[in-house]
C-alpha cells in the first residue's frame, strides 16, 4: 500500500512546481512541508539526565557510537541532486521505495514530481517489466509488482497473490475473504452485461493436492456487488448503455495490462527458481567433493544411473538450501555414509541382476534343449534348481563379469546334465523324507523305501481355496510332488526375508528352486487314515507300495457321507485325504463327523470304476483340457483335437496309445456318487423318563 504523509491535514502544503504540467494529483508524488508560522504544541519541561557522581561536570563525555550501519545515510541528502539522481537511477524501483520509507528527507526527494525520471530509469532496470499504467503512480506500481506485504493485513508472507487487474496483493486468508471462485455459484448471471463480467478483477490460484496441481479462478466480490447495484439503479436503457461503455473503457486497459504483468511475473518466478536451482547445484557439487574426500570416489564412479545420486537425498537437498561450509559437511558425514552404503548394496544387487539375466538366460536356453530329449512326464529340475548346484554355480559365475559368456563356457555342464538331474532328485527326495520326519517325529520307517509306500502321500496348501487343511486341498505321491506346479511358484509379492540371491534368480528367469515357499508338506493325519485303508485291503501298511495300490485299484465308500439325494460317496484310495479335508473339514457338509470306511465288493467296485472312467474320458474331451501329450512333439491338447494333430503333423493314419500319453499332472476323477443310496439309519425312539410319565 502507498505510504501517506503523517503531517496534519489542515496544514498548508507547498506543491512542487512541476505539478501544473501534469494533471495527476497522487499523494505519493506530493512533498508536504510544515508551515513555519504554525503554532507549535507546548512541550513539557525537559527532565535533566542523571549525573554520574564519579564523573566531573567539566570532563567531556565520550560520543555514543551508532550500532552497525545505522546513521550512514543521514548525509546522503547533502549530495548534489544530479549525482544523487544518477545513483538512484542504478537501483530497482523497490529499492527506491525502501529508501523513501527511511527518512523524511529522502521521502521528500523521491516523492517529488521532479524525481519521475528517476523512477522510470529504475523501472527500466527490471527486464521485461511492462510500463507503468495510467491509473497507478510509479511508487504504487513498484509496490504492487515487487512488494511483499498484504494490502489488507499488512503481513509479510512468503505466499501471496497479486491481482494485477485489481491493483492489489493479498495473502491467501485475505484473498478468500474478498474473492470468490467460480465453483461457489459465481458462474451464473451477474445482474449486468456479460461483456463487463469478463473484466472483473480476477486471479488464478494454484494449489497442490496429492500428485497434481489444482487451478481455480477467483473474482472480486466487492466490485461485482458495486457494479450490480449501480447497474440496477439506472432506469433508462441509455443510462445503462453509457454506464456500461464507461466501465468497459475503464477496465479493458487494466485487464490487458494485467495479462502482460502476469506473463512477466511468471517468467520472473521461473528465473528465480532457475537461479535458486543453480545455487543448490553448486552446493551439491561441494557435497560430492566432500564424499570423494571421505573415500567414496570409486563408488561414485560405479553408481548406476537408475538410482538417485547421494546429493539428491532429501536431507542433503534440505541442507543445500543454506550455505554449505565445513561445519555443515561434518554434520552430514554420518548420513552420507549411510546413503553410500545403501547405494553400494543396490549397485551390487543390480550388477548381480544384470549378470544373472545374461548368463542364466543362456543356461536356461541350453538346458531346455536337453529337456527336449527327455521322455514325456519325466521328472527333472528346472533351471533354478540346476543353478543351485555348486558345480553349475561356480562355472556360471567363475568368469570375470566383463568377459564374454557364450555356450562354450557351459560345455562342461552340458556333458553332465544326466548326472546333475540324478543328484537333484536325490536331494529333493531327501527333503521329502525330512518333511515326514518333521510332521511325524515318532514314526519309524526305512528311508530307502518310505517314499514308495502307499501311506506316503503329500499335500499342498497352495492348492487350497480357503487355506491349509480346508477345501480343494491335494493329495499326491512323491513323483507328482516333485513336478507339482505350486512347488515351483513364487508370486510377484514376497516379504523382505527372501535372500538377494533368490530375488536375482527370480528376476532373471522367473523361477525358484523346488518347494522354496514350503507349500508341499506331509499331513500327520495322512498316516493313520492311509494305514487303515491299506489294512482294509488285507495288505501290510509298512510294506504296501503306491504302485501295488494303483494296480489293485480298490474302491472305498465313506458311509458317513451317504446322502439320500446324491447317493453313496465312493472314492479311490489316493483320494481319501482330499475327501476328508473337503467334506469333513471346516467348510464340509459333514463337519465334525469321523469318516467310516468300507471296501466295496468286486461287483460294485467294477461298476464304480467304469463310471469314473466315463467321467474321466468326458473331462479329457473338453476344449480346455490340455492333459493329453503328443509323444512326437510334446504338444498338449484334449482327447478330441490331439488325434487330429497327430494325423496331420506326424503322418499317422491311425492313432494308437504309442502316439500320446496322459499328463502326470492330470487331476484324476476319484469320487463317484453311486446310486441308489444306502437306506438312512433310523434314529432310536426316545427313552421315557419318570418326569415324562407324570
Amino acid at each position: 500500500m502507498q505510504r501517506r504523509s503523517t503531517r496534519l491535514k489542515d496544514s498548508p502544503a507547498k506543491v512542487d512546481d512541476t505539478q501544473e504540467e501534469d494533471n495527476q494529483q497522487d499523494e505519493e508524488f506530493q512533498f508536504v512541508e510544515e508551515d513555519p508560522e504554525q503554532e507549535k504544541k507546548p512541550r513539557g519541561r525537559k527532565r535533566k539526565p542523571p549525573q554520574n557522581k564519579k564523573t566531573r561536570n567539566d570532563e567531556p563525555q565520550p560520543a555514543k557510537k551508532p550500532r552497525g550501519m545505522r546513521g550512514l545515510l543521514k548525509d546522503v541528502v547533502d549530495m548534489p541532486m544530479d549525482i544523487l539522481y544518477e545513483i538512484f537511477g542504478q537501483l530497482n524501483p523497490i529499492d527506491l521505495l525502501h529508501l523513501a520509507r527511511t527518512t523524511k528527507a529522502l521521502r521528500g526527494i523521491l516523492m517529488s514530481r521532479s524525481s519521475m525520471s528517476v523512477w522510470k530509469e529504475a523501472r527500466s532496470n527490471v527486464i521485461g517489466l511492462p510500463n507503468c499504467p495510467d491509473d497507478l503512480t510509479e511508487p504504487q506500481y513498484a509496490e504492487l509488482a515487487m512488494g511483499k506485504c498484504c494490502y489488507d493485513c499488512q503481513r509479510n508472507l512468503s505466499t501471496h497473490h497479486i491481482v494485477w487487474s485489481g491493483r492489489v496483493r493479498y495473502c491467501t486468508k485475505c484473498l478468500e475473504k474478498r474473492f470468490v471462485s467460480e465453483e461457489n455459484s459465481f458462474g451464473y448471471s451477474r445482474g449486468y452485461p456479460e461483456v463487463l463480467a469478463r473484466l472483473l478483477p480476477s486471479v488464478v490460484v494454484c494449489r497442490r493436492q496429492g500428485g497434481y496441481t489444482r487451478k481455480k479462478t477467483m473474482y472480486c466480490i466487492s466490485t461485482d456487488r458495486r457494479w450490480r447495484e449501480e447497474y440496477v439503479a439506472l432506469k433508462s436503457a441509455e443510462e445503462k448503455a453509457k454506464w456500461l461503455e464507461e466501465r468497459v473503457k475503464e477496465r479493458r486497459p487494466m485487464v490487458r495490462h494485467g495479462e502482460e504483468c502476469t506473463v512477466w511475473y511468471s517468467r520472473l518466478l521461473e528465473s528465480r527458481e532457475a537461479e535458486k536451482a543453480s545455487i543448490i547445484e553448486e552446493r551439491k557439487a561441494l557435497v560430492v567433493e566432500h564424499l570423494k574426500k571421505m573415500g567414496w570416489q570409486e563408488e561414485l564412479g560405479f553408481r548406476p544411473s537408475i538410482y538417485d545420486p547421494p546429493q539428491d537425498d532429501p536431507v542433503v537437498v534440505k541442507a543445500c538450501q543454506k550455505e554449505i561450509n565445513e561445519r555443515v559437511l561434518a554434520s552430514l558425514e554420518d548420513h552420507l555414509n549411510e546413503i553410500m552404503e545403501s547405494l553400494k548394496e543396490k549397485r551390487i544387487t543390480h550388477e548381480k541382476k544384470v549378470l544373472y539375466q545374461d548368463r542364466l538366460t543362456l543356461l536356461k536356453r541350453v538346458y531346455e534343449v536337453y529337456m527336449e530329449t527327455l521322455p514325456v512326464n519325466s521328472v527333472h529340475p528346472n533351471t533354478a534348481d540346476l543353478f543351485s548346484n555348486p558345480v553349475v554355480r561356480d562355472i556360471v559365475l567363475s568368469d570375470p563379469r566383463s568377459a564374454e559368456f557364450a555356450e562354450e563356457n557351459l560345455e562342461v555342464i552340458q556333458q553332465s546334465f544326466e548326472q546333475l538331474v540324478a543328484e537333484w532328485r536325490t536331494d529333493v527326495e531327501t527333503k521329502l523324507i525330512d518333511l515326514i520326519k518333521k510332521s511325524c517325529p515318532e514314526y519309524e520307517f526305512d528311508p530307502a523305501t518310505v517314499l514308495h509306500l502307499a501311506t506316503s502321500l503329500f499335500s499342498c496348501n497352495g492348492c487350497s481355496h480357503h487355506g491349509e487343511y480346508t477345501r480343494h486341498s491335494s493329495s499326491m505321491t512323491p513323483s507328482v510332488a516333485l513336478v507339482h506346479r505350486c512347488a515351483r511358484q513364487m508370486g510377484y509379492s514376497y516379504d523382505d526375508s527372501v535372500d538377494p540371491e533368490t530375488r536375482a534368480v527370480k528376476a532373471a528367469i522367473s523361477q525358484v528352486t523346488w518347494n522354496f515357499t514350503k507349500k508341499i508338506f506331509f499331513d500327520a493325519k495322512t498316516l493313520p487314515v492311509m494305514t487303515h485303508l491299506v489294512e482294509l485291503c488285507g495288505l501290510d501298511a509298512t510294506r504296501a507300495t503306491a504302485q501295488e495300490l494303483d494296480e489293485l485299484d480298490p474302491i472305498f465308500e465313506c458311509l458317513t457321507c451317504n446322502n439320500p439325494r446324491t447317493g453313496r460317496a465312493t472314492i479311490r484310495w489316493s483320494y481319501a485325504m482330499v475327501h476328508i479335508n473337503d467334506d469333513h473339514g471346516k467348510y464340509g457338509p459333514v463337519l465334525g463327523k469321523e469318516p467310516e470306511w468300507v471296501l466295496l465288493d468286486d461287483h460294485e467296485a467294477t461298476l464304480v470304476r467304469e463310471r469314473m472312467q466315463e467321467n474321466q474320458e468326458r473331462a479329457r474331451a473338453q476344449p480346455n483340457a490340455d492333459v493329453m501329450i503328443c509323444r512326437h512333439c510334446k504338444k498338449k491338447s484334449n482327447s478330441v483335437d490331439l488325434p487330429k494333430h497327430i494325423k496331420a503333423n506326424h503322418q499317422r493314419s491311425e492313432v494308437t496309445d504309442e502316439d500320446f500319453v496322459v499328463d502326470i499332472l492330470e487331476k484324476p476323477i476319484s469320487l463317484y456318487r453311486l446310486w441308489p443310496p444306502r437306506p438312512e439309519k433310523e434314529n432310536p425312539p426316545p427313552v421315557e423318563t419318570a418326569m415324562d410319565t407324570n
